[in-house]
């Protein structure tokens, strides 16, 4: 235990000597307002529901469809190479999850994101509960 301590404490000592609070903060920003931006797409969309609110950075969500379906949108999307996303399952439902946390991350790629979630859920068919 005292280890991982000892790994979590140099990460963070890492990353404030590279950032600084400041520019922490600013991180930390960004990346929610990037995942309130795909919440929005989310709440907007036919075809998608939100599974829980957005909690910081993290966007929980799911095709309007079967566990099949979002099991198959999560594989095509990561597929592509060009992103990824993760999942879990939520009192029995497959659920697929957005996280915003690289510096590298920008409103392109959130936008990115969300029409390649489009294109390949409309690919999946009819869709079925």
């Amino acid at each position: 235990a005292c280890r991982m301590y000892a790994t979590l404490s140099m990460q963070l000592w890492f990353v404030m000597r590279t950032y600084g609070a400041e520019g922490l903060r600013e991180h930390i920003r960004k990346s929610v307002n990037l995942a309130r931006r795909f919440e929005q797409y989310v709440n907007e969309s036919d075809l998608f529901d939100m599974v829980f609110p957005r909690d910081l950075a993290l966007v929980c969500f799911r095709l309007r469809g079967s566990n099949d379906q979002n099991r198959a949108l999560l594989d095509a999307v990561n597929n592509t190479g060009k992103t990824y996303i993760t999942h879990t399952v939520l009192d029995g439902s497959y659920v697929l999850r957005v996280a915003v946390g690289s510096v590298m991350t920008e409103e392109e790629n959130v936008d990115h994101l969300w029409k390649l979630l489009v294109e390949h859920a409309r690919q999946l068919g009819p869709l079925s509960s």
